[in-house]
């Protein structure tokens, strides 16, 4: 049914169902019961209302007058801004509801309904026509300044002395001043709904309704803003609540006469709380004060982050600084860009570029920001020479992301990874006036590399040298006994069936490592062990995996001048094992397993941060 209300009751306990009037949750029953004719008393013998005219009676057995002010209504959304529009409940059932402004501050709200009470001095001026209830809406944030539209909801049971119900209209009382109602266009009442509204009101305080015309009041409406930059102005109208012309009118500022302002309207040029006195015949009434603010413009000075100019992925972006409290719209050639209502704008085309910047009540509009077509500038950068690193490629970026891309390689990304030294070419088409070329001369030195150990056996005499060298400056032998050789070719005699050869190589990028254990037969060649390494490059651990049907008697780690990092003699096939690399410089590395029959298994890696 309407106007059913859900609400805890505020009762003195859960077995004592008096109502509390402590209680701020009586408001529930306060007021809220349908008079009937006759039953005009309570369970405990006390008064009880049963007609319209004399009040409203509670909801239960008890009647009773709450001590406390009403419950908060609940606001939804609960915080609003300009634009927006909240509405406040209680107990299920709207008590009101706001329409801010689109360019106005709105402060937080806090609304109370008083269910069955009469307004504070209502009957004293009003004494033929009165309803019984206000609601009560009050601001709570700094400012003074506002701009909304208000419905304000009642119930048939509360409509009191009021004649005719359509006759109603919004009453206002405004920080203990007199009731002002906003007689004739002023305001407005929806039968139907139970609704009294009002437009543009500009000040906050306590309402409820009266029949149209039965208090005399002034009010100003704005027909313009109510805050405006320092220089601008705005107009006020005095209005009584009918077309036709007053007898008189006085404006004031700060309770101060305006000397000759006494038209209907009145062109404000400076801040202040304007109100206005109208007089028709015998009647005289002053308005609620208006409070008109002036405010400084916003800075509005725009900045780029490079040149102005535009091409296809130049990624130049326009910004005037994010400051809480404004507004922007970026306008191209003079009009609005659609959706451009950041503080900042990435530009698509070129143009004249400006922003409009808005606070409480002004606008500031920055100069023109002329955005040219082209010239793109490409650039690969400096012809460079590097050693190379494994698996760490160098990428070549012509930018512009979204542009064209035409490489001498036959690519068309926009980066690519040269593998090999040589000259590199790309164009750049980014749309009209926007298309470059730049070259840059790239030589990468290899690492030192062999694909292993060759030897040669005469009885017990060998003669080992690198297989497949590449790029080696010098050598550097480590026999497993102390001895050591830096020739390319080196023969010895081997009496030792254990003996194990290392072989370091280096040039000016670094080194690599390759290593055999003696004794090598045919037979061996058939067993496999599988050894993977992951990450490659690694920053701060190398897991190592192990499988096959060979055992492995150990595994290490060797830098580049042949020195070992980690070694780990308790391995295990198909087992993992991890490698902490946080203390090893950047650089190339290689990882040896050693089998039990001799044989050494390579697995390169680096190490990058």
């Amino acid at each position: 049914e309407d106007h059913s209300i859900s609400y805890e009751p505020g009762f003195t306990s859960t077995t004592n169902l008096m109502p509390d009037a402590s209680n701020p949750n009586s408001w529930s029953l306060n007021g809220r019961a349908l008079q009937i004719s006759g039953n005009d008393k309570d369970i405990d013998g006390n008064a009880r209302v049963d007609q319209r005219t004399n009040g409203v009676p509670d909801i239960g057995a008890y009647e009773f007058d709450p001590s406390v002010a009403p419950p908060l209504a609940t606001a939804t959304p609960a915080t609003a801004v300009p634009g927006q529009t909240q509405t406040f409940e209680f107990g299920g059932n709207q008590v009101a509801q706001i329409d801010w402004s689109n360019n106005l501050y709105t402060s937080p709200v806090e609304v109370r309904q008083y269910s069955g009470d009469l307004g504070v001095g209502i009957t004293t001026q009003s004494p033929n026509s009165y309803m019984y209830f206000h609601t009560d809406v009050k601001p709570t944030g700094a400012g003074s300044t506002y701009s909304y539209d208000v419905d304000v909801d009642y119930m048939d049971i509360w409509l009191g002395t009021i004649g005719t119900e359509g006759n109603l209209k919004l009453a206002q009382r405004f920080n203990g001043s007199p009731w002002t109602v906003y007689n004739g266009n002023g305001s407005s009442v929806n039968t139907g709904n139970d609704i009294l509204s009002a437009p543009s009101m500009i000040t906050f305080g306590s309402f409820t309704g009266v029949e149209n015309g039965e208090i005399f009041s002034a009010y100003v409406k704005s027909l313009g803003k109510t805050v405006f930059c320092f220089g601008d102005s705005t107009e006020l109208s005095a209005e009584y609540g009918s077309s036709a012309p007053a007898d008189g009118y006085q404006w004031y500022l700060n309770n101060t006469i305006i000397p000759g302002a006494t038209n209907k309207t009145y062109k404000v040029t400076q801040p202040g709380d304007y109100t206005v006195v109208i007089t028709v015949g015998s009647k005289s009434a002053e308005s609620i004060p208006v409070t008109i603010t002036a405010v400084a413009p916003p800075m509005a000075l725009v900045n780029a982050n490079g040149p102005l100019t535009y091409c296809t992925g130049s990624n130049l972006v326009l910004s005037t600084g994010q400051n809480p409290g404004l507004t922007y719209q970026w306008k191209l050639n003079g009009t609005d860009i659609n959706g451009a209502t950041n503080f900042s704008y990435s530009v698509q085309q070129s143009g004249n570029y400006e922003v409009e910047v808005t606070n409480i009540g002004c606008s500031s509009t920055s100069q023109i920001t002329p955005i040219t077509s082209g010239p793109l500038t490409v650039d690969l950068g400096a012809d460079t020479s590097f050693c190379e690193i494994k698996n760490v490629p160098l990428v070549l970026d012509a930018g512009y992301p979204g542009a064209k891309y035409t490489w001498s390689t036959g690519d068309t990304t926009q980066t690519i990874n040269p593998s090999q030294s040589g000259d590199y070419v790309v164009t750049v088409d980014g749309g009209p006036n926007c298309m470059a070329t730049d070259t840059i001369t790239v030589n990468i030195d290899p690492l030192p590399s062999a694909k292993g150990i060759s030897y040669v056996k005469t009885g017990s005499s060998y003669t080992f040298s690198p297989s497949g060298a590449q790029n080696v400056t010098s050598y550097l032998w480590i026999f497993s006994d102390g001895a050591t050789s830096t020739n390319q070719v080196v023969t010895r005699q081997v009496n030792d069936p254990s003996l194990h050869v290392k072989l370091v190589m280096f040039n000016a990028c670094g080194a690599d490592t390759l290593q055999i254990g003696f004794p090598v037969s045919v037979g061996q060649i058939g067993e496999e062990v599988l050894i993977s390494l992951y990450p490659n490059p690694a920053r701060d651990q190398v897991t190592i995996s192990i499988s096959g049907d060979v055992k492995i008697s150990d595994v290490s780690v060797i830098n580049g001048v042949g020195q070992v990092m980690y070694q780990n003699e308790d391995i295990k096939v198909g087992s993992e094992l991890s490698v902490d690399v946080r203390g090893y410089a950047n650089g190339h590395y290689m990882l040896r397993a050693t089998t039990e029959d001799g044989r050494v298994l390579s697995k390169p890696f680096n190490v990058v941060r």
